[in-house]
């Protein structure tokens, strides 16, 4: 049998697991459906940020480059002039590598002095063929340091009388290339493609067959079909997850761990004063009544110890009481043998002398010692009551005569019911006390005591009532508490009172008893006890 700690700390344990598995699930669902597609938006938005930055400085070239060639025009130079205007510019500017000055017929004449002609190179084709102010090549190689180069060819507003009619600049494509590299991000790489997919500075491309790979591509403004691409093995992007689900088990686990202990501490602060409260019951249980529960805890635990205390008080109280009852009925038992032997020999000899009612008298003491004493039985049946209570008020209806009057109503379907025996008597008596003893202001007053005798739902109800002298609602109301706290007789209730309601409650439970009040003129005295049938 396990304990009631290993229990709850099981119980916890296997919730707080529980709890860890749903919460990383959780975590990994949350982070498919949110994490990983904000990481792609966030990646992408980098990406086409780059591509912007990239496009920003290839126009910015193109302005500083339109710039010069309207410069050039302006001032009216020569190719000569034109040539020494764009060193100064060189000595002043290491962004780009040359700059040439093409005439219509393609011939161009460079800054390092050369002169060769371009008429066959596809970006001064589209130039001309589309109408085109401004083009850019795709990456060439350069003919004074074989490095990767790009053209930048602007067309002039209008023609000059010198019959040149374009300028040019050879810009190195790593200024393009370290923009585009910079990306650190996730430790991914990028590269800007051509539009055959050709990387633009040479070196190998990424493989976009790699099931792995997430690819973010970005199209390049003012450039030949250019495509900023940037690329991830896809479990980059799952690493925060895996962070954050390492964190929240590390977490988890070490708040757990602290949490059982906790509970162990707990729960063991719970079971050790019940385990001491099951060995002093196991004590109770052989009878000693005189073991406490030393507790002086201010919870639940130390309500429980203090009820026990009470408990076993009360029991104690009880097992007293009931000691003290059976010996008072076993000495009240004693007489009625001896009497009831003796009534017998003087019933004989009032038959003999023909005393008729001297022998009817006899015959109903004889009937009220047989039934008191029912051959020890506890519960007998209603109409054996009945003729109990009948019997002592015929023999006190020859006492006080005149004085005297009484009526039993009942309902003949009750009279197999079970009762406790001797109820009605102690009440009658206590009727006929307080309806002519105590009555000294009329002596002539006859006491009428009637009984009644019905049931209420499952309940059977006997009612003694007199017309005697009422008894005051102060007192009615120490009567009553008395009987409710079913307290050892004393100075409010006498002996008889005391044992008819102790009685039930023992039997029946605190919701049964005796209740005593006061109706019109009449003192009433209620018993309330459960139907019972074919016990005994």
């Amino acid at each position: 049998m396990r304990s009631i700690q290993s229990k709850i700390t099981l119980y916890v344990a296997g919730s707080l697991l529980l709890l860890f598995m749903l919460l990383l699930l959780t975590i990994d669902m949350e982070m498919d459906k949110t994490i990983v597609p904000l990481s792609k938006n966030l990646t992408d938005q980098i990406v086409n940020a780059r591509a912007e930055q990239i496009s920003n400085w290839i126009e910015e070239r193109s302005n500083e480059i339109q710039l010069i060639g309207n410069d050039i025009q302006h001032l009216g130079m020569g190719i000569e002039d034109g040539l020494d205007h764009m060193n100064f510019i060189l000595c002043n500017n290491k962004t780009y590598e040359s700059f040439g000055i093409i005439d219509s017929h393609g011939i161009a004449w460079i800054t390092d002095g050369s002169k060769f002609s371009i008429s066959s190179r596809e970006y001064y084709k589209k130039i001309i063929e589309e109408n085109l102010s401004f083009v850019i090549s795709n990456p060439i190689k350069s003919k004074s340091n074989r490095a990767d180069i790009v053209i930048m060819m602007y067309k002039l507003p209008y023609n000059n009388k010198y019959g040149f009619k374009y300028i040019s600049a050879a810009v190195p494509i790593e200024a393009i290339k370290d923009i585009a590299e910079n990306i650190h991000l996730y430790d991914g790489g990028s590269k800007i493609y051509d539009k055959w997919g050709n990387p633009i500075g040479g070196g190998l491309s990424i493989d976009n067959n790699e099931e792995n790979l997430v690819s973010f591509k970005a199209l390049i403004d003012k450039s030949p079909d250019w495509t900023l691409v940037f690329q991830i093995p896809e479990d980059r992007l799952q690493e925060g997850t895996r962070k954050l689900q390492s964190a929240a088990l590390i977490i988890g686990g070490l708040v757990g761990g602290a949490l059982i202990l906790l509970l162990i501490f707990f729960s063991s602060s719970i079971v050790a004063p019940i385990r001491r409260l099951q060995n002093l019951m196991r004590k109770v249980e052989t009878g000693d009544l005189t073991v406490r529960l030393e507790d002086k805890r201010r919870d639940e635990i130390g309500d429980l110890g203090r009820s026990f205390n009470q408990m076993l008080d009360k029991l104690y109280r009880v097992q007293y009481e009931k000691r003290e009852i059976e010996l008072r009925l076993l000495q009240e038992q004693i007489k009625p043998h001896f009497l009831y032997n003796t009534l017998d020999t003087i019933r004989w000899a009032a038959i003999e002398y023909e005393a008729n009612e001297v022998v009817d008298l006899i015959e109903a003491l004889s009937t009220y010692f047989r039934i008191g004493l029912s051959k020890g039985k506890n519960f007998i049946a209603l109409s054996e009551e009945l003729d109990h209570i009948e019997s002592y008020l015929q023999i006190q209806q020859a006492r006080y005569e005149e004085f005297l009057q009484y009526e039993i109503r009942y309902d003949e379907n009750l009279v197999e019911e079970k009762v406790i025996r001797i109820l009605l008597q102690p009440l009658v008596e206590n009727a006929i006390y307080h309806g002519i003893k105590q009555d000294d202001n009329d002596e002539n007053k006859v006491c009428k005591i009637i009984i009644n005798i019905f049931s209420d739902m499952d309940n059977l109800i006997m009612e003694v009532k007199n017309n005697g002298m009422q008894i005051d609602e102060v007192r009615i109301e120490k009567i009553q508490s008395t009987l409710e706290s079913d307290e050892k007789q004393g100075e409010q209730i006498g002996f008889g009172l005391y044992s008819v309601n102790h009685r039930l409650k023992l039997a029946f439970g605190d919701k049964y008893g005796l209740v005593i009040t006061n109706k019109d003129d009449w003192t009433v005295a209620r018993i309330r006890c459960p139907l019972i049938k074919g016990e005994d």
